[in-house]
């Protein structure tokens, strides 16, 4: 008899631990749908869990320069930039801090850094070049003051790529999707 008590508490207790279990997994399943489901504000664009992570990236960029600041009523920010923007930064900051209604803004002092310093490859591109500097910097990025191959490849690239489908046909079709691509190219950004 207690046996047998025994056992139907069990298979009862089996059966709530089972139910549950299946209430969780629904659970689980429908929130991981409405993670992974576009947002509803843009059915065509990344899914919540995308925009928390671009989101998180972001916010972790702007701490990540903001812990190089010091602190008290200047926050000095050691940075890189292009010499020849200088003046054009110097103007821009200046004209924000013109626009603050306190006395906060900011300044860019040049701080020229060591002798030994190797500063960051800036490589200046644009529409057309942009394409061929990305298939560059797959290999790597060139460094400082080095010779920078994506004007070789820009040159280069089209040519050998149109060795590689000689046929006629299959040309025609590829020319064909790149003008209606660079037709197309605002809406498809």
């Amino acid at each position: 008899e207690i046996a047998r008590q025994r056992d139907i508490f069990l298979k009862t207790s089996v059966q709530d631990k089972e139910t549950a279990l299946q209430a969780y997994q629904k659970f689980l399943y429908n929130e991981t749908k409405d993670l992974v489901a576009p947002h509803t504000r843009n059915s065509t664009g990344n899914s919540k869990i995308e925009d928390w992570r671009l989101f998180c990236t972001k916010e972790k960029a702007i701490y990540n320069i903001l812990n190089q600041c010091e602190e008290g009523m200047i926050l000095r920010v050691n940075v890189w930039y292009p010499t020849a923007e200088e003046a054009q930064i110097k103007g821009i900051l200046k004209s924000e801090s013109d626009m603050t209604p306190d006395s906060s803004g900011a300044v860019l002092n040049a701080d020229r850094p060591p002798k030994h310093a190797m500063p960051p490859t800036y490589i200046r591109t644009n529409e057309y070049t942009e394409a061929f500097q990305e298939v560059v910097n797959t290999y790597g990025i060139p460094r400082y003051q080095e010779a920078n191959p994506a004007l070789f490849a820009t040159v280069t690239f089209p040519f050998i790529f149109g060795m590689m489908y000689g046929d006629i046909g299959h040309g025609t079709i590829l020319l064909l999707a790149g003008l209606w691509l660079v037709h197309n190219a605002e809406s498809l950004r």
